[in-house]
């Protein structure tokens, strides 16, 4: 004789089944939520890096054109004057605090390292100026600096796609 109850796996199988269609619908639910929040801040970065890029591009090329005021107007200083047009390089100013994780870790090093760079070279002109008595050195350290801040801004505008700027010439 068969007995009336139902077999194990009609009441089984159906249970096992909408529990595995219920699990694989969690972890693609759960995928789909990473990917679409990586993506946000995958975008969020980016424009926190452009952003950057351009506000210390501004800054680098702000410093270059001071550097070339002095190589420009030096000659022409001198002649009138019999002096030397600056004592000391300009002073780098607007360079953006920022999360400088965002932007391209090569850059990044080439923005916050110019100001030893500056150092440096500001260190050279005022022994040349104070203890080799020549006061016309500041003028080769702000042609090597200017040229060196405009190096870097293009760099960033290259990187950003940036609109670039016209090229100073020195």
């Amino acid at each position: 004789m068969e007995s009336a109850s139902p077999d194990i796996w009609s009441i089984l199988l159906p249970v096992i089944v909408g529990g595995l269609i219920a699990l694989a619908a969690g972890v693609i639910a759960q995928m789909v939520t990473h990917l679409l929040t990586w993506s946000t801040e995958k975008r969020a970065a980016e424009k926190r890096a452009a952003t950057l890029a351009l506000r210390s591009a501004v800054a680098l090329e702000g410093y270059a054109i001071g550097c070339w005021g002095i190589v420009y107007s030096s000659s022409a200083h001198y002649d009138q004057t019999g002096e030397a047009f600056a004592d000391s390089l300009p002073v780098l100013t607007g360079i953006p605090d920022g999360d400088w994780r965002d932007l391209d870790a090569s850059l990044a090093d080439k923005v916050l390292s110019f100001t030893n760079a500056i150092r440096v070279s500001d260190t050279r002109a005022a022994h040349s100026r104070y203890l080799e008595n020549n006061p016309f050195d500041v003028e080769l350290e702000a042609k090597k600096c200017g040229i060196e801040a405009w190096s870097i801004a293009e760099g960033l505008r290259s990187k950003y796609k940036l609109e670039p700027r016209e090229t100073l010439k020195w």
